[in-house]
């Protein structure tokens, strides 16, 4: 009952942007130190004319913590042979281990390794290093952005058990596709429906080149056409005009391939939109796009440094401010499509 109130009131509204920016330049300043002296200054700024100053040190503090618990979890020693459980496979080369509480990545050839077991295995660790120029693919960045602590070569000596895992539903549900489709059709679907990264280079450069390399990754506009095509089904053949369960079958979904930052993106747009319609006042566009984005950075602040995050958001951004003069039901359809196309 009391977050059905708090609901109705809509705390901060027309104000979430301010906090938002707070975590952005302190989440700058954790890379670039001069960012400090602004964010000092942005302080005063929300003390005199906002008082929002106490939200926005909370979640300050909450990325803090979560940064420092990231940096302690990496100080850890890991072992040249140790016993993990598999936490998702990533393709016949490499996977995702859970030992001592981080993920680490292994590389091994044509493994046999699937999500939910428990193994034991030889780990040769490497080192992440850093990017050699400004414009070259930060590939730490990107693993700390999946919460990937270490990574390196692995072999497996021996599977001791096997236990449920979520991923394992769509690991095997991958491997009959696989048997009943054709090498290139199963590329494609695994690559459209799970996100596996499995095409061609020349494949993927083609279709970079045609400007429509979303089709190819979980986008928001997967989510948002089966979003679409859930309620229709539920409508038409069940009558049912409710949100919840398109909204908990798409969440399913979401975290079944993985919570890529796309579809997770595209899944709180949707959760926090359905919920704006109850109350009496309404978040904004802008709230809606701050709320969201604070929340994928208190999932793990580490996206705010990969180009992928901060574009869609940009676009996002971008585009609630865009178009004034024309028809509001034009606009709206053509932004709200835009959005979710955005990867």
């Amino acid at each position: 009952m009391r977050f059905y109130k708090l609901l109705r009131k809509k705390p901060f509204c027309n104000d979430f942007h301010f906090i938002l920016i707070s975590c952005l330049i302190f989440l700058l300043s954790l890379k670039y130190w001069q960012f400090y002296i602004a964010l000092g200054l942005y302080f005063i700024f929300l003390f005199k004319k906002t008082k929002l100053i106490i939200p926005s040190l909370i979640l300050i503090c909450i990325f803090s913590f979560e940064v420092a618990t990231f940096n302690l979890i990496k100080l850890q020693k890991v072992e040249k042979e140790f016993d993990c459980y598999v936490y998702d496979v990533c393709n016949k080369d490499s996977y995702i281990v859970l030992y001592k509480g981080m993920k680490i990545k292994i590389n091994e050839y044509d493994h046999k390794n699937n999500p939910g077991d428990y193994i034991n295995i030889e780990f040769n660790i490497k080192k992440i290093s850093e990017k050699s120029y400004d414009t070259d693919f930060d590939y730490k960045s990107y693993l700390y952005s999946k919460v990937i602590s270490f990574y390196g070569n692995g072999k497996t000596k021996e599977k001791k058990n096997t236990y449920f895992s979520l991923f394992t539903i769509k690991y095997y549900y991958m491997n009959y596709l696989e048997e009943k489709l054709s090498d290139e059709s199963y590329k494609y679907v695994s690559s459209i429906v799970f996100g596996v990264n499995n095409l061609e280079d020349d494949v993927k450069d083609s279709y970079s080149i045609l400007g429509i390399s979303h089709i190819l990754a979980i986008s928001g506009l997967h989510i948002l056409f089966l979003y679409k095509v859930i309620t229709f089904i539920l409508l038409k053949l069940f009558k049912y005009y409710k949100k919840l369960i398109p909204l908990l079958l798409i969440t399913s979904y979401t975290i079944l391939i993985g919570s890529p930052s796309s579809a997770l993106r595209a899944l709180l747009f949707l959760v926090i939109g359905t919920m704006n319609k109850k109350g009496d006042v309404l978040y904004t566009r802008l709230d809606i796009l701050s709320i969201s984005c604070i929340l994928m950075l208190m999932l793990n602040p580490y996206q705010f440094y990969q180009s992928g995050f901060l574009l869609s958001y940009l676009v996002s951004f971008v585009l609630i401010f865009m178009s004034k003069g024309e028809n509001k039901l034009k606009e709206g359809y053509k932004n709200y499509y835009i959005i979710y196309f955005s990867t």
